[in-house]
């Protein structure tokens, strides 16, 4: 199928455009600016794993890090390479990252009606723990989710 698969830190923010095309192929009208994207790279407390398949980027997953814990901002990966274990792949490297550096767990937020990102945090070990009303524009709700890196991650690693 695939030669070569890489999981990278991003370093070079002349990248960013090359995260903003597949952040606008992966979510069209609520994607997320080139400038936002940017900005948040700029945060020293932010950093983006890049999937490489093939000498391509194909996804990317943007995190936060302060202190001992840890808040998954965004995932991305090229529609044309989605329900193919990319996405698994990319928050399997990052729990193994994490709990590596030492940090204690992992948050992050879902539009409620996300069946496919719910699904697939839930398979990588995320737990619901509770709901935020009137988190999203027009009144949506996001679920927020947790894993604790402790307890998912052994001598074998993370999921």
């Amino acid at each position: 199928m695939w030669k070569e698969i890489e999981v990278s830190i991003l370093n070079d923010l002349s990248e960013v455009e090359s995260l903003s095309s597949i952040e606008r192929e992966a979510f069209g009208d609520i994607a997320w600016s080139t400038d936002i994207l940017e900005g948040e790279l700029k945060n020293p407390f932010s950093k983006a794993l890049v999937l490489l398949i093939d000498g391509r980027t194909v996804g990317y997953l943007l995190y936060r890090v302060i202190e001992k814990e840890g808040e998954l901002l965004r995932i991305a990966i090229k529609p044309e390479f989605q329900g193919m274990g990319c996405g698994k792949l990319l928050i399997n490297s990052l729990l193994k990252k994490l709990a590596k550096d030492g940090i204690n767990g992992l948050y992050l937020e879902v539009w409620e009606k996300n069946e496919q990102a719910r699904k697939l945090y839930q398979k990588t070990g995320f737990k619901f723990l509770y709901k935020r009303k009137d988190y999203y524009k027009l009144g949506e709700h996001a679920d927020i989710f947790y894993i604790s890196l402790r307890e998912a991650c052994h001598d074998q690693g993370c999921h």
